[in-house]
């Protein structure tokens, strides 16, 4: 059955008979064909007026340098000669403009003046706009003849207007075609893809540069062809290379590029079932999009593919889903490297309390043994915030690896290494050398993503066994086949690229409501004894001079009086 199965995947139209009719026809359908009859317009050499808004707020510094460089040197390659290109940066409310407008490229001076102008105008600056970059690409669309088609990129959401008065402008780009890039993870999700749903466009997610530079890649040199509209009841779905198109319907119809051939009606209310196993992916890809579990349920129970569910078992943060997203994007366009990776089994139920980051990160501080090296070539360290030059003289051996305590923050899904580093100290005025420590913290989970895929540690014997059991051990790939052994003096590169944030234990665990407020009750308590010793560590050397010349005084007093009554007591006896 596996192997029937596996080949089905991989050769989904040469299906032995009896397997499609007892696997992939037993209920009614979720997931309509949709054939598009209509004429298909001949190829013509018609011009794209290409609009790219690019987001220049002060979160986008960290890759506004490989920005500007991707621009200049994919601008020219990309730009058909009979197309137009105007380019907008936008960051808070009343900083937007364009950096040029509606220029083709000719000759060596046009591309000169546009490296001139990426130069000049794209840094980083302020917070995050969409409405006006939107209206002025609406209104630059609509200026020109040619085929307009809006790139609009953001690391962020909009914290400049009115959420509503955002959702109005884009709902007025319906018949422009509009591409919303979400780039990075913290970019907010929800709104982009309902952006992408009010202006009938497609809302795509770039993880990093590289997949960005793809994406830029594909839809500036992509054609720009007519539309037509198909009726339909129900969200219309398909692929367009590796993303997945959802058009929500309107008044009973859904405007799709007429170049298509078909297209999936997706009725989300009916029993499950599908011809293939590439449907069943586009609904676990749609179910996913809009985080229907009881649907992606459905259809991890009808597939049966064992890889898949136990990665949604453990889908919480943006990260998770977005991995398992491409994974099952890999399942429909490359079937044979991604398709039942572990098998298949339609009873397979995943493990609630697998190892995950959290239990591994407290393993590691309990274990005083271990010991973290966060200056190892290996800790590829993604800083959230930008970096405080240091005026205290402290300068880290990088060599001496350390023990952490771990920091959870108290309103958001952060957990830090808190570490004691040790060094020297160089005295500001003298240059006197002696020997010092001061503390960091490296933050490895922010926002329920992982910020650091590899951990370096020294390990003891039992924390390697249980890491070896693990397989979160990284090993060389020309020793792949040797099994692993122990060394004290070994610093051994922890992967947790794999491993997920928590698991399904740490939200499915029952407490009483009584023992959740004592606990809350006792946090409070603890933060104002923090308080005030704080207090008292900032007054008492502030006060300390007078506190003393009090006691001298007391002290003196008390002599005072103690001394007659030594001399009665002495003629008393």
């Amino acid at each position: 059955m596996k192997n029937d199965f596996l080949e089905l995947s991989i050769l989904k139209n040469k299906v032995h008979k009896h397997l499609y009719t007892n696997i992939f026809t037993q209920m009614t359908t979720t997931l309509t064909t949709i054939q598009l009859t209509h004429e298909r317009p001949t190829e013509t050499t018609d011009t794209v007026h290409r609009i790219f808004c690019i987001d220049c707020s002060g979160s986008m510094y960290s890759s506004m340098d490989e920005m500007r460089k991707q621009l200049k040197n994919k601008i020219p390659s990309c730009i058909r000669g009979q197309d137009f290109l105007t380019l907008i940066w936008f960051s808070g409310r009343g900083d937007c403009g364009t950096i040029f407008e509606h220029l083709s490229i000719t000759d060596v001076q046009d591309l000169k003046r546009i490296h001139e102008a990426i130069d000049r105008y794209i840094h980083t600056v302020g917070s995050t706009g969409f409405v006006e970059p939107i209206r002025l690409s609406k209104k630059l669309a609509e200026a020109y003849t040619e085929s307009p088609q809006v790139f609009f990129l953001s690391d962020g959401g909009e914290n400049s207007w009115p959420i509503e008065e955002c959702k109005a402008a884009f709902k007025e780009m319906v018949g422009i075609p509009v591409v919303l890039v979400e780039y990075q993870y913290y970019c907010d999700r929800a709104l982009i893809q309902e952006l992408a749903q009010l202006c009938e466009g497609t809302s795509i997610f770039n993880e990093d540069f590289e997949s960005y530079d793809a994406s830029f890649h594909q839809y500036m040199t992509n054609r720009v062809g007519a539309t037509v509209r198909v009726p339909s009841e129900y969200p219309v779905v398909w692929m367009e290379n590796t993303t997945l198109v959802v058009k929500q319907p309107t008044r009973g119809t859904v405007t799709v590029p007429s170049e298509l051939t078909e297209v999936y009606a997706l009725n989300v209310d009916a029993a499950l079932t599908a011809e293939t196993p590439e449907q069943v992916y586009m609904i676990m890809l749609y179910a996913l999009t809009y985080r229907s579990t009881p649907l992606m349920n459905m259809c991890l129970a009808f597939l049966g593919d064992v890889y898949i569910t136990k990665q949604f078992s453990t889908c919480f943060s943006k990260q998770d889903y977005s991995k398992l997203v491409e994974h099952i994007t890999g399942c429909i366009t490359h079937p044979e490297g991604f398709s039942f990776k572990e098998g298949l089994d339609l009873t397979f139920k995943p493990n609630d309390n697998v190892f995950n980051v959290v239990e591994l990160l407290q393993l590691v501080q309990a274990d005083k043994e271990v010991l973290f090296f966060p200056y190892h070539p290996s800790f590829a360290y993604q800083r959230i915030s930008r970096e405080q030059k240091q005026d205290d003289g402290f300068v880290v051996n990088k060599d001496i690896g350390v023990g952490f305590n771990l920091v959870f923050h108290q309103s958001r899904a952060n957990v830090s290494l808190q570490c004691k580093l040790h060094g020297h100290d160089i005295g500001k005025y003298s240059g006197d050398v002696s020997a010092a420590t001061a503390f960091r913290n490296f933050t490895i989970i922010k926002d329920g993503i992982k910020n650091a895929t590899m951990l370096p540690l020294m390990l003891s014997e039992s924390t390697f066994t249980r890491f070896v059991a693990e397989k979160v051990i990284m090993q060389s790939v020309e020793f792949a086949d040797i099994p692993l052994t122990y060394d004290a003096s070994k610093i051994y590169l922890v992967n947790i690229s794999g491993v997920p944030v928590v698991n399904r234990a740490f939200f499915s665990t029952f407490f009483m409501s009584t023992e959740f407020c004592t606990t809350h009750i006792k946090i409070h308590q603890s933060k104002t004894v923090m308080k005030y010793l704080k207090k008292v560590k900032e007054w008492v050397p502030l006060r300390m001079p007078r506190m003393l010349r009090r006691l001298r005084l007391m002290l003196l007093r008390f002599a005072r009086r103690l001394r007659p009554i030594s001399i009665l007591r002495l003629n008393y006896k």
